[in-house]
């Protein structure tokens, strides 16, 4: 399928254009027996094989994503599809294929041969309403996105220094590392979740870290979102640990306000060489142990390949865990690499950000790992490294 047509024929772009604006539809036809979890402007199930969980996200409605799809345990980059890539995924079939299928039975249209007039006519008006909504989706993200960015920085303003709360005991005695300098503390801040009724749903106000996340737009620097740590200093590592009212499931103690999609946590300026990790913990533990060091961290592990480094970074050290947890396939069983040992999807994230780091070979990217809890900062530089790309 190429991206021109004949008169009255739809391109590659159009059907994809029309497929996110019928993602239900694709869905219903695609993924028939999945049990989706849905909100405003998400489906969530555990896999494209419609297994249990809400690791596989579909993006549906206004969200700016809308037709496209993340497999954050399928495919540990947490990189996402389009909806013909979904069909591949799926049904195992080629790009050839999928489109034909999607045009002749998702979307209706005749296989390939002269159309009739009324059928050139369908083809016209879908396109152009496909269009238009795709427009309305962007427009509407785009008041979206500045409501949240909003949202980040009232939040921001109304923080606190962590030293002398809990947020300092929870640095300092319960994990054993430094203060990071850019977290600030909340003595109380509202949790909340949505309910299977798409309404909010509060579980009470906890006291909170929260650290700014900072993404390059336009040659500067700017505030997007920020990453909120709940906190329990009675718990295990300090975490809040909470349940869903509705599914009786756990809830992250790690969130996100604002807007977090190219934004990062930057616990030091820039330096020649940096540490980079998943968390903020990891990171400042390697700051700890090498004050000469920068350190910036994602967030989360599916967000590595979202860090970008300027041209004073000459070296880039990549910080895993060897107890990350292992991937599972859609039937729940663990999933090994050829050589028997786990396949962990930060660490395959991990390797997958070091290509982009490295620049084209410009740049000295080295990956090491953590073992046991981050915090305990043994490193093992011989279980993976990128070298020069």
């Amino acid at each position: 399928m190429t991206d021109r047509a004949k008169d009255g024929d739809l391109t590659a772009q159009q059907i994809r254009e029309m497929l996110a604006d019928r993602v239900e539809t694709v869905l219903g036809r695609v993924m028939p027996g999945a049990q989706w979890r849905q909100t405003a402007t998400q489906w969530r199930c555990g896999g494209p094989h419609g297994a249990p969980g809400t690791s596989f996200c579909v993006y549906v409605g206004s969200h700016a994503k809308a037709g496209r799809y993340r497999d954050f345990e399928g495919d540990p980059t947490g990189q996402s599809g389009s909806m013909i890539d979904l069909i591949m995924l799926v049904r195992g079939c080629d790009q050839a294929e999928a489109f034909r299928f999607a045009r002749e039975e998702i979307l209706g249209y005749p296989a390939r041969r002269a159309l009739t007039v009324e059928e050139r006519r369908r083809i016209e008006r879908d396109k152009e309403q496909a269009a238009e909504r795709a427009r309305e989706r962007e427009r509407r993200s785009q008041i979206e996105k500045a409501r949240k960015a909003e949202n980040a920085r009232e939040l921001w303003r109304r923080v606190g220094p962590v030293r002398g709360t809990d947020g300092e005991i929870y640095f300092r005695e319960l994990r054993g590392i430094s203060v990071p300098a850019p977290c600030r503390f909340v003595p109380a801040l509202r949790y909340w979740v949505e309910g299977s009724d798409k309404k909010r749903i509060d579980l009470g106000a906890y006291p909170c870290i929260v650290t700014p996340m900072i993404a390059d737009r336009g040659g500067q620097a700017s505030l997007t979102a920020l990453h909120l740590t709940y906190i329990d200093l009675a718990a295990p590592k300090g975490k809040l640990r909470l349940t869903h009212p509705e599914t009786g499931e756990g809830v992250p103690a790690k969130k996100f306000r604002g807007d977090p999609a190219d934004g990062w946590i930057r616990l030091t300026s820039a330096r020649p060489v940096m540490a980079v990790a998943e968390g903020i913990e990891n990171t400042q533990s390697v700051l700890d142990a090498r004050p000469d060091w920068g350190g910036w961290c994602a967030g989360s592990s599916g967000r590595f390949g979202v860090l970008r480094f300027p041209g004073l970074v000459r070296r880039v050290v990549g910080c895993g865990e060897t107890d990350s947890g292992c991937a599972k396939d859609a039937a729940g069983n663990p999933v090994f690499k050829p050589d028997g040992s786990p396949l962990v999807p930060a660490d395959e994230s991990l390797r997958h950000a070091a290509r982009l780091w490295a620049d084209g070979g410009r740049r000295r990217v080295d990956l090491v790992w953590l073992t046991g809890d981050a915090n305990h900062l043994t490193l093992l530089p011989g279980r993976a490294a990128s070298g020069r790309g």
